[in-house]
């Protein structure tokens, strides 16, 4: 425009290109906060999800509950930067999954524990997350409840770590516990069958090497002369 000779070309150029850079700036502008909105719900996602993980692996119930507040308050962010509002639904998913993480997580030490949670949470529970956390839960209580019971068993017919029954002696009152402890639930009685069975082998296995440390030990004896006879 400032290399043009006169205010009428001056004229002409600006009719042609104020248009344009007003368009220009305009749509700037708007992609420039399409981009900071973008950024921003990128920011509180993040922040959602390291609050909710928090959440599960709270130390006691007063943290969780306010990990959990803080959780639903981002969300709440999270639709106000989208554009919509937040539904009772979405809120019942997010506390839904909330509980549900932070009882998978106390089954992983205390499965009776989670389970008793698991049953006064069942109405705060969508189908899905109490179906993953009921399969989680039942899963590390016949796990958990298999060790104790084959430990128990084994214990109580062994004598300095030696077992004073057969193997299939124990498998049986292995099995009678889990069916007195988990009623009707064949896998648990599976569970406990092999867990004995293992201790049982792990035994078995021990004493074979015990036997043959000893008899490298004698051998390595006679081979330096410092012993004469098998005796």
């Amino acid at each position: 425009r400032g290399t043009l000779s006169n205010d009428a070309l001056r004229r002409q150029y600006d009719s042609g290109t104020q248009s344009t850079m007003g368009r220009t700036i305009f749509n700037g502008a708007g992609h420039a906060a399409t981009q900071a909105r973008a950024e921003q719900i990128d920011a509180v996602g993040k922040r959602m999800a390291v609050t909710a993980s928090q959440a599960a692996t709270a130390d006691n119930e007063d943290d969780f509950h306010i990990l959990q507040r803080k959780t639903l308050e981002l969300s709440r962010e999270d639709n106000s930067l989208r554009g919509r509002n937040s539904a009772p639904e979405d809120e019942f998913n997010i506390n839904s999954s909330l509980y549900a993480s932070r009882i998978q997580h106390i089954a992983k030490t205390n499965p009776d524990e989670a389970n008793r949670m698991l049953g006064g949470l069942r109405k705060s529970l969508n189908a899905q997350d109490f179906k993953v956390t009921n399969d989680i839960v039942t899963s590390t209580q016949r796990s958990v409840g298999a060790a104790n019971i084959a430990r128990d068993v084994f214990t109580a017919n062994s004598e300095g770590g030696e077992p004073k029954v057969g193997l299939a002696d124990m498998e049986a009152q292995a099995r009678k516990a889990a069916a007195k402890q988990f009623p009707n639930d064949e896998i648990a009685a599976s569970h406990a069958e092999n867990a004995v069975a293992t201790l049982w082998n792990r035994r078995q296995s021990a004493k074979t090497q015990d036997t043959r440390t000893a008899q490298n030990d004698i051998y390595s004896l006679f081979l330096t002369g410092k012993v004469n006879s098998v005796q």
